[in-house]
C-alpha cells in the first residue's frame, strides 16, 4: 500500500466530556481545526474540521514503548480513527489497519514499529464493523 499525508495535523485539546460517541468517555480528545487530506493507493480522503479523535488508543501497559502522543503514529492514527468511526460502510477493516501501517511508515516510523500497531489493530481493534456503527 501507498500512502502520503497532504496536509499537516491542526488540532486542539478539547475536554473529556465533548461529545465523541466513537471514543471512550475517559479519553484525551483532540478537536481537528482544519481538514487532514491524505493519499492511499492514488486515492485521496479527507478527515474533516471539527472530528475528534484520541491520537492512539494505546493500552497503558505498552507506555513504556509507545505514547498516545507517538510522533510518527498521531497523523496515520487520526485517519485510522476515522475509517474506525465514520468511514466502516465505504471501506474495510483491513483497509484502514493497512493505512495506519503504511501512514506512520510514511511519517517516519520504524517500519517494525509500524507493524506493531498494525497487528495491535488488526488483532484488537473495533469500530463500526463490530458493531454496526454509533452514527
Amino acid at each position: 500500500m501507498q500512502a502520503q499525508v497532504l496536509t499537516e495535523l491542526d488540532t486542539r485539546w478539547v475536554p473529556r466530556s465533548f461529545h465523541a460517541p466513537w471514543l471512550a468517555a475517559k479519553s484525551r480528545k483532540y478537536l481537528f481545526l482544519a481538514p487532514l487530506r491524505v493519499e492511499i493507493d492514488g486515492e485521496q480522503y479527507e478527515v474533516p474540521t471539527g472530528y475528534v479523535f484520541d491520537m492512539s488508543s494505546i493500552p497503558r501497559i505498552a507506555y513504556l514503548l509507545y505514547t498516545p502522543g507517538y510522533h510518527e503514529a498521531v497523523r496515520a492514527a487520526a485517519f485510522h480513527d476515522y475509517c474506525y468511526s465514520h468511514l466502516w460502510r465505504t471501506v474495510s477493516k483491513e483497509f484502514a489497519d493497512r493505512a495506519l501501517e503504511a501512514l506512520m511508515i510514511a511519517d517516519g516510523a520504524d517500519p517494525s514499529d509500524a507493524r506493531r500497531f498494525y497487528w495491535a489493530t488488526r488483532l484488537f481493534g473495533r469500530g463500526g464493523w463490530s458493531h454496526g456503527g454509533v452514527l
